[in-house]
């Protein structure tokens, strides 16, 4: 049966929440690559937890502090304990599609901040850094599928 249906505060038509999701404890984190509150699909992901009497509220809405169109923030996300990593393949700071990944913290207060911005150091035009990703503790893994060091992807 379902238990819950998560659903944006702040949600719009084509915004694709739920392309990604994961699970830690009591949060969920979903990623909405196409939202468009920093550009044409800049990106959002969104921070679910538990509440007393069994029902889940939105508790954060996250954003890349250099979000931009078409960098797709959210296509990916992973949350372990009190870390978020939501990736933006579409990132372009090593060239077109280059990617990137966010690392977001919980504070004392409770409230998300983003900690890091991770980039391949050897990242070039269309690797698509951040088409997977996977965070256990303090270890972060971000694929980019089309990296071609060793030859055509």
């Amino acid at each position: 049966a379902q238990a819950a249906k998560l659903v944006a505060a702040d949600g719009a038509e084509y915004d694709f929440l739920g392309m990604s999701v994961s699970v830690s404890g009591s949060r969920i984190v979903v990623g909405a690559y196409a939202d468009d509150d920093k550009g044409s699909s800049s990106g959002s992901a969104y921070v679910f937890e538990k509440i007393d009497g069994g029902g889940w509220a939105q508790a954060a809405k996250l954003v890349a502090a250099d979000a931009a169109a078409s960098d797709y923030f959210g296509t990916h996300v992973s949350v372990s304990d009190s870390t978020i990593v939501v990736t933006a393949y579409g990132d372009d700071d090593k060239g077109s599609s280059s990617g990137s990944a966010y690392v977001f913290e919980k504070s004392d207060d409770g409230a998300w901040a983003q900690a890091a911005k991770l980039v391949a150091a050897d990242g070039a035009e269309y690797d698509f850094l951040g088409m997977s990703v996977s965070v256990s503790g303090s270890r972060i893994v971000v694929g980019a599928y089309a990296d071609d060091d060793k030859g055509s992807s």
